[in-house]
């Protein structure tokens, strides 16, 4: 079995294989903060925020062919295969190598009783995204980061990679949250937010800046904020519904930076107070 890879290495490695669909793709997932750290203009950021390596892209259809090859050629090229049953799939994944993984997210469209399905979104080809609410925010509010993939005919090819703001990212999370399936993914998501905030002062000034022109627009934008304030106040709040996702995001924050579990609680709702307060000015009335 070979070296583990680097998460550069694997982050490459994968974005390579969607390199050619990259205009319709928006990165939506774990490797956000860690894309912004090492390839946005953030000067400060006091940790290497932790990778994930399945790589979650939001699709906006359909996906266009490129030189004649759909996006699950593409992937089949490269030794990926569709995950689960069904003439398409939303998960697509290595066959010698579990590190690469993808996932295709859309935004949800339609009555409720499709909501989480999977939805063709390529004509021709195999590739399907899981259907979820909330998503346009991560579209809606996003930026291009300069990321380098290697080599090719002598040359360094450098892709255009769409991001999620690190407000909108965070808000989107904030309100999405308890959505999630209860456990570990919920408790994955407070700690995404917990290491932003814990970037230092100049991430948090940024995070502030974008959250307060979010909640600055009217309608479905500033109701998320009010949802996200909503949520992390039930994790703050002693008798708080979602209270008790503190304790496995905590074991998270003791395991990360190797601090005893009281510490590590401390902590962790120290920052998510910062990012309350945050919250809080956004979401009043003016």
């Amino acid at each position: 079995m070979g070296a583990r890879r680097t998460p550069d290495e694997l982050l490459r490695s994968v974005l390579w294989t969607v390199s050619d669909f990259l205009s319709d793709l928006v990165v939506v997932g774990g490797w956000v903060p860690y894309l912004h750290r090492h390839y946005g203009s953030y000067l400060e950021w006091r940790s290497d925020p932790v990778f994930t390596e399945e790589l979650d892209l939001l699709v906006h259809p359909p996906l266009r062919r490129s030189e004649g090859r759909t996006m699950a050629d593409a992937l089949r090229e490269r030794g990926l295969r569709p995950v689960g049953e069904g003439t398409v799939a939303a998960v697509w994944a290595s066959e010698t190598d579990p590190g690469e993984r993808i996932e295709f997210f859309v935004e949800h469209v339609g009555p409720a009783s499709t909501l989480a399905s999977v939805h063709r979104v390529e004509e021709g080809g195999g590739v399907g995204a899981l259907s979820l609410r909330g998503l346009w925010l991560l579209r809606d509010h996003s930026t291009k980061l300069s990321v380098p993939l290697g080599r090719y005919r002598g040359k360094i090819r450098t892709a255009e990679v769409t991001v999620p703001d690190l407000g909108a990212f965070v808000v989107q999370k904030a309100a999405s949250f308890p959505r999630r399936p209860e456990g570990v993914k919920q408790a994955k998501d407070l700690f995404y937010l917990f290491e932003i905030m814990a970037a230092g002062e100049t991430v948090q000034s940024e995070v502030e800046r974008m959250v307060a022109e979010i909640s600055a627009e009217s309608g479905a934008a500033a109701q998320e904020v009010r949802t996200a304030c909503h949520n992390v106040e039930s994790v703050l709040r002693e008798e708080g519904a979602l209270r008790q996702l503190l304790e496995p995001t905590a074991e998270m924050v003791s395991e990360r930076y190797g601090i005893e579990m009281a510490a590590a609680r401390a902590r962790l709702e120290g920052y998510l107070r910062d990012f309350f307060e945050i919250l809080g000015p956004a979401t009043s009335e003016p």
